[in-house]
């Protein structure tokens, strides 16, 4: 129903809270602003309406009602039921007797509960926001530091945006200073979040540009292990049809290194760091060949989801290593030029619409190279970013801004009519202060004019105030051609012109009112005060029937240089077919265009909603000054100690007073890719390693983990001297490229890594050597999977094993083979990489279990047999092969025996036994190390709390993790289990 109730007797009861489902823009029609792709089945997996499955939920007397929709009602209505008692339950574990006592009455609590019986421990808080204001907010709450009102104004409202929950306002009452705060917040009575465990982007990188998301919410993840942000996009590669050495993330990032970004950002995308997943992306690639797809690629939305982790958490020897002393390096650049040519190149993708040609090659090109992500104020918010992530912002930022100015002044096309706009967004944010804003705004207007004015400064004129708001006023009637073209989306720009100039604005942000007399007797307004008049909103929008008011930010000097000649305007961008209206709007694409003294329709901001006006008190006329954002001066490293040091093993630090590292050094090429990163081990004075290194100790290095090496100090003449030291480097690199720079006199050594990159495949180093880490988190007291996502098996459809699915199935199995190892599968070319081995051996599993494999039978028993290496090592019994919908795959439930030296002694006959009936999969000894490495993680991820825990004090998971093994998980050897024995017998159905 209307309200979300449901129906009978829920339908009767009258409801408490607005159903957030059911929320909407209010518009003078009073109709829903239903997006056009949307679909009510979209958010259900729909698999199992179409694979026969056990007890089918599709089978029912009604014929008249597609499968779908039946398989859609019931998972909501099983949905529904999880939630209530997720919310509803008990912290502590109960027995089976009360869980099945809770099952029982589990349909009668959903009819029944109340929001006052629902438990504090999920809180749902629903935001109505633009993605990058509520970012913005949040970082302003984070670092306690005040958000200026032009920077949190929401598209359609005059007021600027806030959130109005208490708990948000507990955190400004208390006035926290830093993230180092967020422990004592979440003990309080409030939990208000100001960083996450999980953040999802959905598809806004195809509307907001993914280097805009990855700037604003990267530093909103909380450094800890299992987070994780996903962005996804819909729309096609423009470079997907055409010859180009960039791959589509690369693209995604506009040509930025992808080392060299993760590096500074603190994230890399997981499946570039272990080139596993489980999730299949099939599904999407066969809806890219079928149907209209395929006539026309460049029109066709395909699904891709990309998750980003922080690569160093990711290792487990290097998370052991993460709060010790020296071990958290901070970032300094080498050669900090380079990394500004490669930024100067960035932006020069980011803005490539501003070039005429491409322009007009673009108007029937592919229809993401129609977006337009990007306005200056994206770009210095992304270099801000990438300044404030080094140790030494101060003393970089001129080294990375010059070429990036030098590639502006040098640009031709559209690009000079935003220079204006991009200093001024350089000057607001701190990055670089362009002449006419060292002096006061007179002064500033007289350098631009070539000589100084006659006339006095305006009534609003304030010699410290270097950046103004003006806002233009718009008459309804002019919105003609925009209203009877509602199915584009154009880009609005402001444009300030004099008959010698002319400059554009982005960053413009539009509302809808009428303006009205100015209200001299009050102090608070909630509407928009300005100079000139006050502004009152209007409800309705572009339905509605108010002026559209239209706001930005300009330099003060802009507008004392030629007062009585200049214009401002409103008028559309090139792009996103804004030349497809040029015959209505003119060469301009002018909507409406007024003198500057014009007093009807354009002012300048006086007072924001809700501020105090001091127009009347005999103070300037306008709000507090928008002054430029200090940059910051603390350590931005590339993960928080403060907080990464609870997941931190406890280790040996006896040796660490003997050297201390100093932060990691990034040599960037001419190119622009990120060549090497570089640390110093300062060796301390006097102290034993010193002399070590003085009496001519060996000194070596040899790759621990993917991020870590540890630098080994060796006298053959006193072996009991030996030293080791372990470093951290921020992303995985190539061991066998490692090198050393060894000062024995000055005390010192120098590691120099150069990372890995997708095209060495199989490199040392490379996560992809482990690609299924197993990590334990030291403040839960549980192991944890980093790119294995957690399935409720018991919960899966089964699919039903009286009839055969190698139809589709085949297919499936088969895309979890790369382009290159289907191509040596054809031609029957013999795998190398031990991955490539264990995908053909779990493509056999599933085939036999289907039925489809060696005499068509299904065969559910399956040993890891290594020839000539003792025989069978892990046993496999498959009780069922159950749909992943989540994953668009299939999953297969089993039990797993590794055969022990112990179990084999002790049961030799019985093992005789159970092998005459196993189908033996050969595997040769990397490929059964390969599964030892991936088996503890399948096991956690399907792991179901309720039935059994793991003990900290006793799982070999925990306690086999020594300063030895570097905080790594050793490798089972023969005979030797790879499992805990925490669920030896259980969650056995």
């Amino acid at each position: 129903d209307s309200q979300g109730s449901g129906t009978g007797a829920a339908a009767a009861r009258q409801p408490k809270a607005v159903n957030p489902l059911f929320v909407r823009v209010p518009s003078a029609d009073h109709m829903f602003d239903v997006h056009y792709g949307t679909d009510p089945l979209h958010g259900f997996h729909l698999a199992p309406a179409y694979a026969e499955v056990e007890q089918n939920m599709t089978k029912r007397n009604d014929k008249s009602i597609p499968s779908a929709v039946l398989v859609a009602k019931q998972e909501f209505r099983e949905w529904c039921a999880a939630f209530t008692h997720l919310v509803t339950k008990r912290q502590k574990p109960v027995s089976q007797q009360q869980q099945q006592k809770e099952k029982e009455t589990e349909t009668e609590k959903t009819e029944t509960c109340t929001v006052s019986e629902i438990s504090s421990q999920i809180v749902i808080r629903v935001v109505w926001s633009e993605a990058l204001v509520l970012c913005t907010v949040l970082h302003g709450l984070k670092n306690g530091s005040a958000v200026h009102p032009s920077e949190r104004l929401q598209p359609g409202t005059i007021a600027p945006w806030d959130l109005d929950s208490e708990d948000y306002a507990a955190v400004v009452k208390e006035g926290t200073s830093s993230c180092d705060n967020e422990s004592e917040i979440a003990r309080r009575d409030y939990h208000a979040p100001l960083s996450f465990d999980v953040i999802d982007t959905s598809n806004l990188v195809d509307h907001l540009g993914l280097l805009n998301l990855l700037a604003a919410t990267t530093s909103l993840l909380k450094p800890v292990p299992h987070a994780i942000l996903y962005t996804e996009t819909l729309l096609p590669d423009p470079n997907s049809h055409s010859s180009t050495e960039l791959n589509p993330l690369s693209v995604l990032l506009e040509g930025g290194d992808i080392p060299l970004l993760s590096t500074i950002l603190g994230v890399a995308p997981q499946g570039h760091l272990t080139r596993v997943s489980t999730f299949s992306v099939i599904p999407e690639g066969l809806m890219q060949k079928m149907g209209p797809a395929k006539q026309q690629p460049e029109m066709t939305q395909s699904l891709r989801r990309i998750p980003w982790k922080s690569p160093v958490i990711g290792d487990a020897s290097a998370m052991r290593l993460v709060g010790r002393s020296g071990a958290s390096p901070t970032l300094r650049l080498s050669n900090p030029a380079a990394l500004g040519a490669q930024l100067a190149r960035i932006f020069e993708r980011m803005f490539r619409h501003d070039d005429i040609k491409h322009m007009m090659g673009a108007m029937g090109g592919a229809r993401r190279d129609n977006f337009v992500h990007y306005t200056r104020l994206g770009f210095v918010r992304f270099l801000r970013r990438v300044v404030e992530a080094f140790e030494n912002p101060e003393e970089v930022v001129s080294d990375l801004i010059q070429p990036v100015l030098d590639h502006v002044e040098a640009s031709t096309g559209m690009h000079g009519n935003h220079i204006q706009d991009f200093y001024l967004q350089l000057h607001m944010h701190g990055l670089f202060t362009s002449s006419p804003f060292a002096g006061t705004p007179v002064e500033g207007a007289d350098m631009m004019r070539s000589y100084p004015s006659r006339d006095p400064p305006p009534s609003w004129y304030r010699p410290d105030t270097q950046v103004v708001r003006a806002v233009l006023v718009v008459p309804r009637s002019k919105l003609e051609v925009l209203l009877k073209n509602r199915r584009m989306t154009p880009i609005l720009v402001a444009e300030l012109r004099t008959d010698s100039w002319m400059n554009y604005y982005s960053a413009v942000h539009i509302s809808f009112g009428r303006r009205i007399a100015k209200k001299k007797k009050t102090q608070q307004y909630h509407g928009l005060r300005c100079v000139d008049f006050d502004i009152e909103e209007v409800p309705g929008g572009w339905d509605g029937e108010g002026d559209l008011i239209v706001s930005f930010n300009l330099a003060a000097y802009h507008l004392l240089i030629e007062p009585e000649t200049t214009h401002v305007g409103l008028c559309l961008s090139p792009a996103m077919g804004g030349v497809s209206l040029m015959d209505k709007l003119g060469p301009y694409l002018m909507i409406y265009q007024t003198r500057f003294l014009d007093t009807q329709h354009v002012s300048l901001v006086s007072c924001w909603p809700g501020e105090e006006d001091r127009t009347n008190s005999g103070s300037s006329s306008l709000p507090r000054a928008i002054v430029p954002d200090e940059l910051s001066t603390e350590l931005a490293s590339w993960l928080p100690v403060s907080t990464a040091t609870r997941y931190t093993n406890p280790c040996d630090t006896s040796c660490q007073q003997q050297w201390t590292t100093s932060g990691v050094t990034l040599d960037t090429a001419p190119t622009g890719l990120l060549a090497t990163m570089e640390t110093r081990i300062n060796i301390t004075p006097e102290s034993p390693l010193q002399a070590l290194l003085l009496s001519g100790a060996i000194v070596s290095v040899q790759q621990q983990s993917p991020c870590t090496v540890t630098v080994k100090a060796d006298n053959p003449k006193q072996p009991d001297l030996c030293q080791e030291m372990d470093v951290v480097f921020p992303y995985p690199l190539l061991g066998t490229e490692t090198r050393l720079r060894i000062a024995r006199k000055s005390g010192y050594i120098d590691v120099i890594a150069t990372p890995v990159r997708w095209a060495a495949r199989g490199g040392e180093g490379y996560l992809g050597a482990d690609p299924f880490p197993l990590l334990w988190d030291y403040q839960a007291g549980a192991p944890f999977t980093w790119n294995q996502h957690r399935v409720a098996l018991d919960s899966l459809p089964v699919l039903d094993p009286a009839r055969r699915h190698w139809d589709w199935q085949n297919m499936n199995l088969a895309g979890m083979f790369s382009a290159v190892e289907a191509q040596d599968r054809a031609a029957r070319v013999h795998f190398v990489a031990p991955v490539s081995h264990l995908k053909e051996s779990l493509f056999s599993i599933f085939a036999h279990a289907d039925g489809s494999g060696g005499a068509g039978e299904r065969r559910l028993a399956f040993g890891l047999n290594v020839e000539g290496e003792g025989g069978m090592h892990v046993l496999l019994f498959v009780n069922a092969v159950r749909l992943d919908p989540a994953a668009n795959t299939v999953i297969a439930d089993c039990c797993v025996c590794p055969l022990t030296i112990d179990l084999v002694s002790g049961h030799g006959q019985d093992m005789t036994e159970v092998a005459r009936d196993i189908v033996r999969v050969t595997v040769n000894s990397s490929e059964l190390a390969l599964w030892k490495r991936m088996l503890p993680g399948c096991v956690e991820r399907c792991r179901n709390a309720a039935v059994w825990q793991h003990d900290s004090t006793t799982c070999c998971y925990a306690t086999r993790r020594t300063a030895k093994t570097k905080g790594r998980l050793p490798e089972a050897g023969f005979g030797d289990s790879p499992l805990c024995t925490c669920g030896s017998g259980k969650q056995i159905p």
